[in-house]
């Protein structure tokens, strides 16, 4: 649930529902879309009025085509919403743009959709066509002579997309910049090729790419010397070798991301002594990874702004305190089910990262009221604070919270079961820019949730 209440169960200051049909026809004519697509939330009764509306708001629309296109793929399938989608398109689709966003819409439609949305292609710089397995290499292949202008392309999670239009577009393409295939079909074969034709490539995300080896990271590292970004993660084939040829080659790189690699502490440590201007390192679900490597990185690694150490189960508090008192810079720490973590570790972060915010520490079991204490007293600049599934954590933590972070935006305190509704009642009261709150799993009453839903009717709400 997302914002939204149950049919029947609205607020007491609500007047809309008592309006006659005729009346809220009226009222609905006047919304813009934003406001019709909050309607199809709220109740079966307001869903119809922003259907009815809906086609004719998206189509007169003046804001960006990523946002409208965005918006209308929330409907539901359908033969007249596919009707109604390249309506859309044709109105879009015209000569002159440079910036192409078809997603989500690109889910909805098949190669021969999709290629009536191209017609104008030639002058893209940007094209983003993410999450479609009805579009095949056939298509990808036939497209690749319009895109002579292309320098950004996404196409993650296209699973039906293979080695063979990947490799047909090397040869086409040779000005990319940035490239998205992650969870595509691909194999070394692909990867391979890449490497040896995209040599402007700055960013390149192959994670999830499962039957990658270190074959194509070696081939990425002698050939892709310009990379700043790289996406590895989750390719599960890779070894210490290839990541150390990595560190070796590719020493430009600002970001890196190497979640659920199978490495250990030789790999990481390399990476601590060769890539010095990472700015953002990704490690989570390496548990072979010990505070070892993680302190041989904070020690070398003192560019880092943002790193996630979520779910590395063997980091203990000398690991994070070495963080603390290395990464003055760090503006993001992810560092989820690190489950040997106590407070003194939290405390140690809260005195010395200043300039933090983002913190993640979920599933932390250790961690207690004093920790979140010294976070809200200390860390003033958080606008984004994750501490699920803490169980320790009672009302007192949320006082300091609600008293201290006035600027939070996005709070997660899903599971966190002492907690009770006095708790969640404060947060409603005293946190009004939220903009994400995750209260699921707690033990609340309706009346609690509806007072909640109530006062904090702009933020997206997880129960």
């Amino acid at each position: 649930m997302s914002g939204s209440l149950p049919s029947g169960s609205l607020p007491s200051r609500d007047f809309l529902t008592p309006q006659p049909n005729d009346h809220l026809g009226v009222i609905w004519g006047f919304l813009d879309t934003q406001s019709l697509f909050r309607g199809l939330r709220i109740s079966r009764r307001f869903g119809r009025f922003s259907r009815k509306a809906l086609p004719a708001a998206v189509a007169t629309a003046t804001e960006d085509l990523s946002l409208q296109l965005e918006l209308y793929g929330q409907l539901p399938t359908g033969g007249k919403l596919k009707s109604r989608l390249k309506q859309i398109l044709d109105v879009y689709c015209v000569p002159g743009i440079e910036d192409m966003n078809l997603n989500p819409v690109a889910f909805y439609l098949s190669d021969t959709e999709m290629a009536r949305a191209c017609k104008y292609s030639n002058s893209w710089t940007s094209l983003r066509i993410d999450s479609n397995d009805l579009i095949t290499d056939d298509f990808i292949i036939s497209l690749l002579g319009k895109l002579v202008n292309l320098r950004y392309l996404s196409m993650k999670h296209g699973y039906a997309i293979s080695d063979l239009s990947m490799i047909a577009m090397t040869d086409k393409l040779s000005g990319l910049t940035y490239l998205n295939i992650n969870q595509c079909s691909i194999t070394d074969q692909a990867v391979v090729a890449i490497a040896a034709k995209l040599h402007r490539l700055t960013s390149l995300d192959i994670g999830r790419c499962h039957d990658i080896t270190d074959r194509s990271i070696i081939a990425i590292a002698n050939g892709l010397y310009n990379l700043t970004d790289l996406n590895i993660c989750y390719c599960s084939q890779l070894t210490d070798r290839s990541l150390i040829v990595i560190a070796q080659r590719l020493t430009k790189l600002t970001k890196l991301n190497i979640n659920g690699c199978n490495i250990t502490d030789r790999a990481l440590i390399t990476i601590a002594n060769k890539l010095s201007y990472l700015t953002s390192l990704s490690m989570a679900i390496c548990s072979n990874i010990t505070d070892q490597a993680v302190i041989a990185i904070a020690a070398k690694l003192r560019r880092l702004t943002s790193l996630d150490i979520s779910y590395c189960v063997n980091i203990t508090d000398q690991a994070v305190v070495t963080i603390a008192n290395n990464l003055s810079v760090m503006t993001k720490l992810h560092m989820y089910a690190c489950r040997r973590l106590t407070d003194l570790a939290i405390e140690a972060i809260a005195d010395k990262l200043s300039d933090l915010t983002e913190l993640h520490m979920g599933e932390c079991d250790h961690i207690t009221n004093r920790a979140i204490e010294a976070i809200a007293v200390k860390l003033q600049g958080l606008t984004n604070l994750g501490v699920s599934n803490c169980r320790q954590l009672t009302d007192r933590a949320i006082e300091a919270i609600t008293d201290k972070l006035p600027g939070l935006n996005k709070l997660n305190i899903n599971s966190c079961e002492q907690l009770t509704g006095r708790a969640i009642k404060m947060i409603a009261d005293k946190l009004p820019g939220l903009t994400h709150l995750n209260i699921s799993y707690l033990r609340l009453d309706d009346s609690t949730r509806r007072y909640v839903i109530g006062k904090l009717h702009n933020t997206s709400i997880h129960v």
